[in-house]
């Protein structure tokens, strides 16, 4: 069997992402529809080429690379695939206000989506999977990529946008990631600000988590707590920092929190010390007013 035909035959049995398909048309491109026997070690050092030649991004062939892989070895072969190194991170986060000036645009599903991306810094994918089966008060779930489970906490202002809406998704889970960057264009197009891109959502969403706590953010991007994870619920460590992290207006946070609300949750985050002395300078600025 070819190498196309098998993907679809794979992808199918096991009612996957057809992200297989895409590799397999790829390689059938620039290498032929071979069988896929007929594809060893060589052939694809050769593709591996090609596609570098070509300009494809690191990550389109690494990806084309295990996927091939992945095909061969469930049709009983096996081959290696080269070590690539990967390229360094380049995140382009988008400005808050950029967000509120794109918002009025979007349509209701994708105001919930874009909620849920920018609160869980989830990579596109697991966003778009979370949304189809989001209840109102818990935020919970597995990353695709890593195997691990995330929790976060449920404010106030976010309940809101939690509750069911019509969604325009398909089973086709590779169409469903499609429409979303379809709808974040054309909202785009009618705000006239530059395309943003689900990939500018999470970078947007990691660099407000990280200035507010850098290792809450590390947790967030998928980071081990270690072994003291196992004693430590995640949302003890999340929960107190969650009220320190910038969120766009069009989010429907309260801007005119009272001063008194500040103070109480920023000495949450206090270490016992820090407590002990805050304390005890309140005392006497309360004391020297008083007399």
């Amino acid at each position: 069997m070819n190498v196309v035909a098998f993907a679809e035959q794979y992808v199918s049995d096991r009612n996957l992402s057809r992200t297989p398909v895409y590799s397999a048309n790829r390689f059938a491109r620039m290498m032929g529809n071979l069988s896929l026997t007929a594809v060893d070690d060589d052939v694809l050092k050769q593709w591996q080429k090609l596609q570098e030649k070509s300009g494809l991004s690191v990550w389109s062939i690494k990806g084309g690379l295990k996927d091939l892989r992945t095909l061969i070895r469930a049709n009983g072969g096996d081959v290696k695939v080269s070590k690539i190194v990967n390229p360094e991170p380049n995140p382009q986060p988008v400005e808050l206000s950029v967000i509120d000036t794109v918002w009025p645009h979007l349509a209701e599903w994708s105001r919930q989506w874009l909620v849920i991306a920018y609160w869980t810094a989830l990579r596109f994918a697991d966003t778009v999977r979370m949304q189809r089966v989001i209840e109102p008060d818990k935020l919970e779930w597995k990353a695709s990529k890593t195997g691990r489970r995330h929790r976060w906490p449920v404010p106030k202002w976010i309940k809101p946008h939690l509750d069911k809406v019509p969604l325009p998704y398909t089973k086709n889970e590779d169409h469903s990631e499609v429409i979303v960057r379809a709808e974040l264009q054309r909202a785009c197009l009618l705000a006239k600000v530059p395309r943003i891109l689900p990939s500018n959502v999470r970078d947007t969403s990691l660099r407000e988590w990280v200035r507010a706590d850098f290792h809450v953010g590390q947790v967030l991007h998928g980071c081990r707590l270690g072994v003291i994870g196992h004693y430590v619920d995640v949302l003890d460590i999340i929960g107190p920092v969650a009220p320190r992290v910038r969120l766009p207006e069009c989010f429907g946070v309260p801007q005119d929190k009272q001063p008194e609300s500040e103070l109480v949750e920023s000495f949450r985050l206090l270490d016992p010390q820090a407590k002990d002395l805050v304390l005890m300078t309140a005392q006497r600025m309360a004391v020297r007013r008083v007399s």
